[in-house]
């Protein structure tokens, strides 16, 4: 049992949640896949995060904690996205729905405490080895203080992490036509969040005219991803972008407009204006839908006038993967989400879209210079991994994008032998040994290969049916 001593009422143990609905449909659905190990991996991950990864109150239902490894650390967009798949059941199961809006409420308090903050823990549980980080945050006098506290992990900012919150309810609401998430506590930290996106749409000059940077951040470490140079990271110039320090996988960005997650800010924006339309029986929230709408918009002009590159032997156009303003950019892809792979998956663009199709290919040759080749197929490494360390999150979007049914077939092969007998997803695993990987049990990969075994049932019946 954890308790949380910053309320005496909140004590928190591991419920085992279950849920009747998905276990109706676990059932239903485990008769359509011939493959016993896939079958096998999809109920154990499915049932994963409900089982082990969930905190929930012994006393009341207003909060929960979630969190995706053996720490019990809270990573602000992995726990957002570990439960996507279970947002569908929610028609049938209010008790989960209840719990996935005390996820969000969790999320929300935290954006709060700090927008800037990647990753959270329980108050006086667990100390952060992050605590001697040179990181400030500004008080509401305008003075610097030191950002990290007992109840923040670590301080990385990156987008995804007071985006992805507001997507996941997005969705949530699309699927339930569920409206009571919508409270002051889900406004208050809209407003906070479209008050961070403001300061960092200033570029470097902006800033250095004005009040300086809101955010700062240096660490003591022998990797040069996992810092950023002078606090700052490189000089930007506006080009309608939002700058976002650290990439989805906690690794610094090269460039500080990194289009992925300028793109997720753009569809999220987009999606949140039109709830809040269906929501709002007055003009209250009129101007914050207007703004919603402006900052969507100028993103999307952003995007397609400045990270859209055309390739100097081809031709072709492609999405850069960071720009900073002045005409620089840099070609890659993350593992983790969002990335320019999985852009069609979050209705940044048709998959079809000739520019995504391009950049797609791109990703999957020796362009993106952390592609790879193994022994047991292909995949995609990361500077937060070794150089043979394909990352099983790329290899599950690779096949929820794709509309190829032997690509996805390959891509559950590798999945599934990545596993070597194991029940659920590995993090990282070596693409020439499967012996070796990092994280040996990942909730964000169980959920998300969820996800892709959910889109096989739906459109590609007869691949599971005939895999071996």
């Amino acid at each position: 049992m954890i308790e949380d001593r910053n309320n005496s009422n909140f004590k928190v143990l591991i419920t085992q949640i279950q849920s009747k609905s998905i276990e109706e449909y676990l059932s239903k659905n485990s008769k359509k896949i011939s493959s016993p190990k896939i079958a096998q991996l999809f109920a154990s991950c499915y049932r994963f995060t409900l089982e082990t990864k969930i905190l929930y109150s012994l006393y009341h239902n207003e909060d929960a904690f979630i969190y995706s490894t053996n720490l019990p650390v809270m990573w602000i967009s992995q726990s957002c996205m570990q439960i996507y798949p279970y947002i569908k059941h929610c028609n049938n199961d209010k008790d989960l729905s209840k719990i996935i809006i005390s996820i969000f409420n969790r999320i929300l308090k935290y954006i709060l405490l700090d927008p800037f903050s990647n990753a959270f823990v329980l108050k006086n549980t667990i100390a952060s080895p992050c605590i001697s980080d040179i990181t400030f945050k500004k008080t509401k006098e305008n003075q610097f203080v030191h950002g990290m506290s007992s109840e923040i992990w670590e301080r990385k900012f990156q987008l995804s992490s007071i985006i992805f919150p507001f997507y996941i309810m997005c969705k949530y609401n699309q699927i339930t036509n569920d409206f009571s998430f919508i409270n002051d506590l889900f406004f208050k930290s809209l407003i906070e969040v479209i008050k961070v996106i403001k300061n960092e749409l200033r570029d470097t000059d902006e800033e250095n005219c004005n009040d300086g940077p809101q955010y700062f951040f240096q660490r003591q470490t022998h990797e040069s991803f996992d810092t950023m140079h002078f606090g700052r990271g490189n000089p930007c110039k506006n080009c309608l972008l939002i700058k976002s320090y650290f990439r989805c996988s906690d690794d610094a960005c090269l460039f500080p407009y990194n289009i992925p997650e300028n793109a997720l800010v753009c569809v999220t924006f987009r999606m949140l204006k039109e709830i809040l339309e269906k929501f709002q029986k007055n003009a209250k929230y009129n101007s914050l839908i207007v703004e919603l709408e402006n900052i969507s918009n100028n993103l999307y002009e952003g995007i397609t006038k400045y990270g859209i590159k055309k390739d100097e032997e081809t031709g072709e156009k492609f999405y850069a993967y960071e720009i900073d303003g002045y005409g620089n950019y840099y070609f890659m892809d993350e593992p983790r989400y969002p990335s320019l792979i999985s852009l069609p998956f979050f209705g940044f663009c048709d998959y079809k879209d000739e520019i995504y199709l391009n950049t797609r290919k791109r990703i999957l040759s020796q362009k993106n210079p952390y592609y790879i080749v193994g022994k047991y197929g292909t995949g995609e490494s990361s500077a937060h991994s070794f150089r043979n360390y394909n990352g099983t999150l790329f290899t599950i979007m690779r096949g929820l994008t794709s509309s190829n049914q032997k690509e996805i077939e390959e891509c559950l092969d590798l999945i599934v032998k990545s596993t070597n007998g194991f029940n659920y997803l590995h993090e990282y695993f070596d693409i020439n040994n499967i012996n070796y990987y990092v994280n040996l049990s990942f909730a964000y990969a169980n959920s998300f290969f969820c996800v892709l075994i959910d889109k096989c049932l739906e459109e590609y019946p007869e691949l599971l049916l005939n895999m071996k």
